[in-house]
C-alpha cells in the first residue's frame, strides 16, 4: 500500500509529464502545493522526517540550478525536482537525480540521433562550461530549433518513478 505522500508524488509526476509534453510547461499550481504538502506530511514523522523533507526540497532545487542558469531547462523543471525532494525526502531525491540524468541523457541521445545533431551539441559544450563558471547574469543559449529540446520534466518523472520503484539505496 502506498502512503499519501507517495500517492501525491505519483499524481504530481503524471500531471507534470502530461503538461510538459503538451505545453512544455510545469505549472506552479502543481509544484508549489506539492512542496508544501511534502513538508506538512513530514511533520507527522517527527524532526528527522522534517529534516529529510526540507533537505530534499533544498537539494532538489539546487541540483538543477546550474542547468537553469545556462538556459538548459526552465524553472518548472527546477521546481518539480524540489517537489520530488519535499515529498520523497533526500534519499529518494539522490537516487531520482541520478536516474533522471540517465533518462534525460537517453532522451537527448535519441533526439540527437533522429536529427543528426550530435556535432552541434559537442561544439557548444565549451560555451556551456564557461557559462557555468561566469559571474554575472544568466546566460542563455538559443536552441537550434524547438525540436532540439526535450521535455526534461518527463525525464524527471521517469527517473523519479524508477527510483521510487526500486527504492534504492534506502
Amino acid at each position: 500500500m502506498i502512503s499519501a505522500p507517495e500517492a501525491l508524488l505519483l499524481a504530481l509526476l503524471a500531471a507534470s509529464a502530461v503538461t510538459d509534453i503538451r505545453c512544455r510547461l510545469i505549472y506552479d499550481a502543481l509544484t508549489f502545493p506539492a512542496m508544501i504538502a511534502g513538508i506538512v506530511f513530514s511533520l507527522s514523522g517527527g524532526p528527522e522526517s522534517l529534516a529529510w523533507s526540507v533537505s530534499g526540497l533544498a537539494v532538489g532545487l539546487l541540483v538543477l540550478y546550474p542547468f537553469y542558469r545556462i538556459g538548459g531547462m526552465g524553472l518548472g523543471d527546477l521546481k518539480l525536482m524540489g517537489a520530488v525532494g519535499s515529498l520523497g525526502g533526500l534519499p529518494l531525491l539522490v537516487s531520482a537525480s541520478v536516474d533522471t540524468a540517465l533518462a534525460g541523457g537517453i532522451m537527448a541521445m535519441i533526439l540527437m540521433a533522429r536529427q543528426g545533431q550530435a556535432s552541434v551539441i559537442l561544439r557548444r559544450s565549451p560555451q556551456v562550461i564557461r557559462a557555468l563558471f561566469s559571474r554575472g547574469g544568466k546566460v542563455r543559449f538559443p536552441a537550434s530549433s524547438s525540436q532540439g529540446t526535450i521535455p526534461y520534466g518527463v525525464a524527471i518523472c521517469l527517473g523519479t518513478i524508477f527510483a521510487w520503484l526500486t527504492r534504492w539505496p534506502w
